[in-house]
């Protein structure tokens, strides 16, 4: 009982983890589209932005959509920041964290086929075909953000490479994390292997 309270609970929260990540991408689908016009929105994200690197040379989010404040990613310049910077830097916060969500899907999913498992044998075999391909596919989103920032800071700098005034931090948590969870599902790859021959013999 208490092993598929603690699964539900976590299925659950990665799928919250996975909205809240859905909702900050729709929130940069609006600002992003703010600045290819006119408007009071982009203005406000600009000047938010500029406030945000005069005071510590860092711009951590964005502003100006019901006063929301979304950390998504960590941004640096030594000067101010025109709408074209402004635009790449938001673009990239919106596959950062498009991917993220993606990844929370695919863990939310992982989780939830065991749930079902569990309360239809009470008995539930994590060592699946699915089950492992959707670990290895978390850990491809994940350990594919750095390589975007690292990619979209490069495309920044590009005019003057040899003296970069701009820098997207790269996200070393991701790295690690993905890392770890396609080594997780080779390992899970194997069970499911084992489990195969194991089957067979009986």
């Amino acid at each position: 009982m208490k092993r598929k309270r603690f699964i539900a609970f976590t299925s659950w929260l990665c799928l919250a983890i996975e909205l809240v990540y859905w909702f900050s991408t729709a929130v940069l689908v609006c600002v992003l589209a703010s600045t290819f016009f006119d408007s009071p929105l982009a203005a406000e994200t600009l000047d938010f932005a500029n406030r945000s690197l005069s005071q510590s040379n860092v711009y951590n989010g964005i502003v100006g959509i019901w006063k929301l404040n979304i950390p998504i990613f960590h941004f640096f310049s030594s000067h101010e920041i025109t709408i074209s910077t402004l635009q790449t830097v938001l673009l990239c916060g919106l596959l950062t964290s498009t991917l993220t969500a993606l990844c929370f899907h695919f863990l939310y999913r992982l989780l939830h086929q065991t749930k079902k498992e569990l309360e239809a044998t009470n008995l539930a075999s994590a060592f699946q075909i699915g089950q492992a391909e959707r670990i290895k596919k978390a850990g491809i989103l994940l350990l594919s953000i750095p390589f975007l920032q690292f990619g979209f800071s490069f495309l920044l700098n590009l005019p003057n490479l040899s003296t970069p005034s701009y820098d997207i931090a790269w996200s070393f948590e991701s790295l690690v994390l993905g890392l770890l969870l396609i080594a997780l599902s080779t390992y899970f790859q194997s069970g499911i292997h084992l489990q195969q021959d194991v089957d067979g013999l009986i």
